[in-house]
């Protein structure tokens, strides 16, 4: 029985929005020596002792759910009654340039099933076409419209933080010259944002090495949080009243940098992980260059997780399957953080992991490719709900 995440595994696609899909900034990537973020002229000191994040609406609430995120500017809502909506704007100030409407069903393995039943605009999809998706109820939404180049990231929409945001981030779309093994990368870290001041901080940076060497904080930007928006020179910010956010560097760039971070809250127990999991597989190696996506189903006992690759339109996993080993020690370096590694077959890369231990418990972890330590690994697991 093959093993190894880098196998070749059938994908459901959502083969009409590829050609946007590829036009669009994926949010997850690749590439040679820069550090993911620039460093600050004059970095602003994060708040002593922020204030906890307040908690994230409670899942499955009966209540639509709306999602934003860029590429350039994707929304999508969720209705309570089966139905979704999609948005597409090529640039934040401009039109919507298309829409997509239909049915969504909540799979056995936790993932979302949509069905379009109606669309508009050029590239549209047709009637009776599906994509795939995977909720973090309330905070939130990764949708894979395509298995062409990555999935399309999204927060909770709409609504501006009204306290000191203290987060956790890693990194899902490196620049182009990004070497996920040199050892002065950072992949991981904290990022805070003072709504008062505007003030929008990365206030660590972590490399991926045995110290978790911190590169010191940068200062991304200082505006105005509107609708859950903050535009600075340099970066669009979509922010939360949770405690989750999306930061886009250099957004007016192909190769602009993205960090996806969850609220920073401090991890009890290893055993407060355990638990089944619906996942998200991407990295950007050559080995997964004709699927650089993959779904997964995830079985975590005491800091150990094994998962089995799976395909969401059928519902079948395919045997293929890796494991993921949570050893480090909890809340190091920062609250919510917990270190490891990712074991496939006879391979292994370290794993940094953001924990968030809610309702649905959420794990967003960074690592390099195991068949090449140059491009990243990500993995995104949501608790399966009953």
């Amino acid at each position: 029985m093959p093993t190894r995440l880098q196998q070749r595994s059938a994908h459901m696609a959502w083969m009409t929005l590829a050609l946007l899909a590829l036009l669009i900034v994926s949010l997850i990537g690749c590439g040679g020596s820069t550090p993911s973020l620039p460093p600050a002229d004059s970095p602003a000191d994060p708040p002593a002792n922020p204030p906890a994040n307040p908690p994230a609406a409670p899942p499955f609430s009966g209540e639509d759910a709306r999602y934003a995120g860029p590429g350039s500017h994707w929304e999508i809502e969720l209705g309570s009654d089966g139905e979704f909506q999609i948005s597409f704007q090529p640039t934040l100030d401009g039109e919507v340039a298309m829409t997509v409407g239909g049915d969504y069903q909540r799979t056995a393995a936790g993932f979302i099933n949509m069905t379009v039943a109606e669309a508009d605009g050029e590239g549209a999809p047709e009637p009776g076409d599906t994509a795939w998706g995977l909720e973090a109820p309330g905070l939130a939404f990764f949708l894979q419209p395509t298995d062409a180049d990555g999935f399309i990231s999204m927060v909770t929409a709409g609504d501006c933080p009204n306290e000191v945001m203290n987060s956790i981030w890693n990194t899902v779309r490196g620049r182009s010259e990004l070497d996920a093994s040199d050892a002065d990368a950072d992949l991981f870290g904290g990022f805070t944002f003072d709504p008062a001041s505007g003030n929008a901080v990365v206030s660590h940076r972590f490399a991926l090495d045995a110290e978790f060497t911190d590169q010191g904080p940068s200062a991304i930007g200082t505006g105005t949080c509107e609708q859950g928006l903050m535009r600075v020179p340099d970066a669009n910010i979509y922010l939360t009243d949770n405690g989750g956010a999306i930061v886009h560097v250099q957004p007016d760039e192909d190769d602009g940098s993205i960090i996806f971070a969850l609220p920073s809250e401090p991890i009890d127990a290893v055993a407060d992980i355990d638990g089944a999991y619906a996942g998200i597989a991407f990295s950007g190696s050559e080995e997964l260059a004709e699927a650089p996506t993959r779904a997964f189903t995830a079985q975590c006992d005491a800091g150990s997780c094994a998962a089995e690759l799976m395909d969401v339109a059928s519902g079948e996993t395919s045997g293929e399957t890796f494991g993921v080993e949570l050893t480090g020690t909890l809340n190091l370096p920062l609250p919510g953080q917990l270190t490891g590694t990712l074991v496939d077959g006879a391979d292994s890369t370290p794993l940094a992991c953001n924990v968030l231990v809610r309702d649905a418990t959420v794990l967003s972890c960074v690592g390099r490719a195991p068949d090449d330590p140059s491009q990243l690994l990500n993995l995104l697991l949501v608790e399966q709900q009953p």
